[in-house]
């Protein structure tokens, strides 16, 4: 039996990370496979992070920019600071709340919704101490803006991202399972996958891209993709969601 709207989707998140949404999306009648196209390793900030979070006065910040950087502090901070928490989308808020932690969450799952929060406008935000845990490389936006606003930043590379070996099965299986649909949650993971999807070729401009962000969403058009979806957030709900629209609108190349 065919998927509702065709859709077949491959999902390249890193292992042990994407069977949940596996499931849900097969329950909307989807055709998924698995295929992780990067690890993540242990970043070298984890002992320094810990060591500043345990500083924190409750009017200070704490920003996750990545549930990976919550999993990463997972064996070393057992008691998260009174500071207001933020993160970075519902992915990394719901982790955060099954420590116990209530973070806050901007209306757009980015750095540029982030620095709209009223709580880090530059009159609420001067002098406060901000700690950023995100992962190795990547944008520089948030460190640089809370600076200027006046507060004391402190960003911490907790995990890094490298190439998984299933990378060189991703055309055998873009082609065997005749996929059109492609999570790609990261910056990294688009770069991946146009690296191995030839430029210009029927396969790219047929393949509906789904990404987390506005910025992610610019990346995949500056390689050349055109069917691209901003998902708005890297959680399993916000994919489920775009994942029922696809479904209900017939919003999938056969």
């Amino acid at each position: 039996m065919s998927a509702p709207a065709g859709i077949r989707m491959l999902i390249t998140r890193p292992q042990g990370r994407g069977e949940a949404l596996q499931a849900k999306a097969a329950a909307l009648g989807c055709q998924c496979e698995l295929l992780p196209l990067l690890q993540i390793l242990p970043g070298p900030d984890i002992k320094s992070a810990a060591q500043q979070l345990a500083k924190l006065c409750a009017d200070d910040k704490v920003i996750a920019t990545s549930q990976y950087a919550l999993f990463a502090l997972a064996d070393t901070v057992t008691h998260w600071p009174s500071s207001e928490t933020i993160a970075i989308g519902n992915a990394t808020a719901t982790h955060w709340q099954a420590l116990g932690v209530n973070a806050t969450v901007p209306q757009h799952a980015d750095s540029e919704g982030i620095l709209m929060l009223p709580s880090l406008q530059p009159n609420a935000i001067a002098a406060k101490q901000v700690v950023i845990l995100k992962g190795v490389g990547g944008r520089t936006l948030l460190e640089d803006e809370l600076a200027q606003r006046g507060a004391v930043v402190h960003s911490f590379d907790l995990y890094r991202r490298q190439p998984h070996g299933n990378t060189s099965r991703l055309a055998d299986i873009l082609k065997q399972k005749r996929i059109n649909t492609l999570l790609a949650t990261s910056a990294e993971l688009v770069e991946l996958i146009d690296q191995v999807i030839p430029e210009n070729s029927a396969q790219k401009q047929a393949l509906t891209l789904l990404v987390p962000s506005k910025r992610v969403k610019e990346i995949a058009q500056s390689l050349n993709f055109t069917n691209i979806i901003n998902t708005q957030g890297a959680s399993d709900d916000a994919v489920i969601r775009v994942l029922s629209e696809m479904t209900n609108t017939g919003n999938a190349n056969g």
